[in-house]
């Protein structure tokens, strides 16, 4: 099995599995090596520091020793040796999300997102649920809440309900879970519902929701509880306000109040908090995903200040205080002297020392970043071509390439008449002697681009969705949802070469055949191959004659030519056999 990682809820691989009348590539066993650009970024494998990888890692817990993160993005838990920075996978099975209990090896997870310990149970929110995680008996177990959000309800155990549990912190016989809340964008039509405090018996399993009292100046409008953290004496908690940004305070067990730590002018660029831990030393330190930063906050007078990372900045690197850099920080956790933070775009766990707030990665490899651009930070485009002795791809600002016997990478600006150029969002690249064509989805464009110089024309436009194209030595084939135009690359006279422009499936000669949305396009020079990506098909289209004929498809229950077909893709061929890549 091949397992696709989802690159943060933003981003999803598309992927397409073509297997045309081989069984012989069923055997095939693919040999994948990096050969040019960061290799960081979100994965799943465990082993040392570096070596190790996360996909969206969220909430963390220590108890001194050893380091459990909850891997929202690969559904799982890990565990990270302290004093080695071993990675281990402990409970879920990476890349499938469920809600499954029993054996560790076995159970699944839902995008888990806060961890909290207690001797050898862990306890974890996991999509609409709190999941308890017998270290012991290696067994997981659903003690409360349901694998559908609901509206919030108090019962015992799995009869309670929660909407989307995103914290918990334990104290005492109690477990307390903070469930959000949801901020309508009409509160007219639906009114806003504040986030919740809900505590859980852990001798009975009880689920309550305490009434709790905010600051006046926080009650009101949307609120919502979104960290927790105690000491076995003092529990503290951090609110999203949608107006006066982030509050952190103190709840008192006894009265369920809060009082307030922070003033609101004091984090007024602190809009909310995603993780929170104090230091025993008086500090709470507190994290802003949004902001990518870490604030210090002094208990007993409330004075705040950032110690890491930087408002409006979207990157990661190493450093000391506000001169290091995150990109959207959400879990904390302090141990041994040092803080570790869970970095979710950078897909890493960084760790800082308290005394000089020297900040580096412990445990994960963050992707480059965009401003950068060397060896080691390719910026990629979403396609490639190469004429054999180098790997060419465009981003919005420039061609880079890769040379095929070194791996070196090079590249050149885009220009035209001397101007900087910049795409919006080029998808498809293909090369023809010196040239690079280009289409740009955002723009409808097609454009020429001199490799040499980045020079940069468009030479057709006016398209509606280009996905992909081919060029031969004259002309260029752009995939345009349900036509495939062709454009004379002299002149750049567009015409529409196959394709009704109605959706269907039919086979036949240039405007009598239909597409259902073709996708991505390769030729050999007698035909053209396309993806017709809704009809799970691929379709031959004779570059002479414009007759359009079905390659392979599948079908219910089946496919013909024994094909498997996913997802959209991109094509390509090897020797006669096309096949689809994504």
């Amino acid at each position: 099995m091949f397992y696709f990682p989802p690159f943060s809820r933003l981003i999803q691989s598309a992927v397409l599995v073509l297997m045309l009348a081989r069984p012989s590539l069923a055997q095939y066993e693919p040999v994948v090596s990096h050969f040019a650009g960061n290799p960081g970024g979100p994965g799943v494998a465990d082993g040392l520091g570096s070596a190790a990888r996360f996909t969206s890692p969220s909430g963390l817990w220590s108890d001194g020793r050893t380091l459990y993160i909850a891997d929202s993005g690969n559904h799982t838990i890990r565990k990270m040796d302290l004093t080695t920075r071993l990675v281990t996978t402990i409970a879920g099975t990476p890349g499938v999300t469920g809600d499954a209990d029993g054996p560790i090896q076995s159970a699944q997870f839902r995008f888990p997102t806060a961890i909290w310990g207690s001797g050898t149970n862990l306890y974890v929110t996991s999509g609409s649920t709190v999941r308890l995680i017998d270290l012991s008996a290696g067994v997981v177990t659903t003690i409360a809440g349901s694998a559908t959000p609901a509206v919030p309800a108090d019962g015992i155990g799995t009869e309670a309900r929660f909407r989307r549990p995103l914290g918990l912190w334990g104290m005492g016989q109690y477990l307390y879970v903070l469930d959000d809340g949801y901020q309508s964008l009409n509160p007219g039509f639906m009114p806003s519902q504040p986030g919740l405090i809900r505590r859980m018996d852990l001798r009975t399993m009880a689920v309550e929701t305490l009434p709790v009292v905010l600051p006046a100046e926080y009650a009101t409008i949307y609120n919502a509880p979104t960290a927790i953290w105690g000491d076995g004496e003092h529990l503290y908690v951090g609110y999203f306000h949608s107006l006066r940004g982030a509050l952190v305070g103190e709840l008192d067990l006894q009265s369920n109040t809060v009082r307030a730590i922070t003033a609101a002018t004091s984090i007024s660029l602190f809009p909310s908090v995603g993780g929170l831990w104090g230091d025993g030393q008086g500090h709470l330190y507190a994290s802003n995903w949004a902001n990518h930063s870490i604030l210090q906050i002094t208990i007993a007078t409330g004075e705040s200040k950032l110690v890491l990372g930087a408002p409006n900045t979207n990157t990661f690197a190493e450093g000391t205080g506000v001169a290091a850099r995150l990109r959207q920080p959400a879990g904390l956790a302090v141990a041994n002297g040092r803080l570790y933070i869970t970095d979710t775009v950078s897909h890493v766990i960084a760790h800082a020392d308290l005394q000089t707030f020297t900040m580096s990665t412990a445990a994960g490899l963050a992707p480059a970043n965009s401003e950068f651009i060397s060896a080691d930070s390719i910026q990629f485009g979403r396609g490639l071509w190469s004429d054999g002795a180098f790997v060419y791809f465009v981003t919005r600002d420039s061609v880079q390439k890769v040379s095929v016997a070194t791996g070196d990478v090079s590249y050149k600006p885009l220009v035209s008449t001397g101007l900087p150029v910049t795409l919006k969002n080029p998808i498809g690249v293909r090369g023809n002697g010196s040239d690079l064509y280009v289409v740009d989805n955002v723009e409808r464009t097609l454009r020429r681009i001199t490799i040499t110089t980045g020079e940069t024309t468009v030479i057709a436009s006016n398209f509606t969705a280009p996905t992909d194209l081919w060029v031969d030595e004259r002309n260029g084939y752009v995939s345009d949802g349900l036509l495939i135009y062709k454009v004379e690359l002299a002149t750049g006279r567009q015409t529409a070469f196959a394709g009704s422009g109605s959706i269907g499936g039919a086979d036949g000669i240039g405007a009598s055949a239909s597409f259902r949305r073709v996708g991505g396009l390769w030729g050999d020079g007698t035909y053209l191959y396309a993806v017709d990506a809704i009809g799970r098909t691929v379709r031959q289209i004779s570059l002479e004659s414009a007759v359009v004929s079905t390659l392979v498809q599948q079908v219910e229950g089946g496919t013909v030519a024994s094909a498997e077909l996913l997802f959209e893709p991109e094509l390509v061929v090897r020797g006669s056999t096309a096949r689809a890549r994504g």
